[in-house]
């Protein structure tokens, strides 16, 4: 009976760890963003644009506060070397693949202001 039960908790305990590895992926992740500008008036507010990986949806979100900005995203996959790119106004959605590796996104607005940031998949 023991080992009837010690089987059932094996294979019970085996399972969930798949679906946790497997899960891993399929997760919401923040991407910080930077700004390449170098030159800031005395006192401004930079206002940097929302950005995320959708893991459900292997998509990249990139959400400007103001809607009326208009900018060009590109997402590269820095290891294969695969690149997408979108152009909005305020908001973006990004579909990439789901392969694993090192990512950079590069936001470049109409008003010549840029960001970058990097995530891993």
């Amino acid at each position: 009976m023991k080992k009837f039960i010690l089987a059932i908790c094996l294979i019970m305990g085996i399972a969930t760890s798949q679906t946790i590895q497997g899960d891993e992926k399929r997760v919401d992740k923040e991407v910080i963003l930077h700004d390449k500008s170098k030159v800031r008036q005395p006192r401004s507010v930079v206002l940097l644009p929302a950005c995320w990986y959708h893991g459900f949806s292997n998509s990249v979100v990139v959400e400007f506060p103001d809607d009326n900005i208009s900018f060009t995203a590109m997402v590269v996959n820095t290891s294969t070397g695969e690149q997408w790119f979108e152009m909005g106004n305020g908001y973006v959605e990004i579909t990439i693949s789901d392969a694993p590796g090192d990512y950079l996104i590069e936001i470049e607005t109409d008003s010549d202001r840029s960001f970058y940031g990097n995530f891993t998949l």
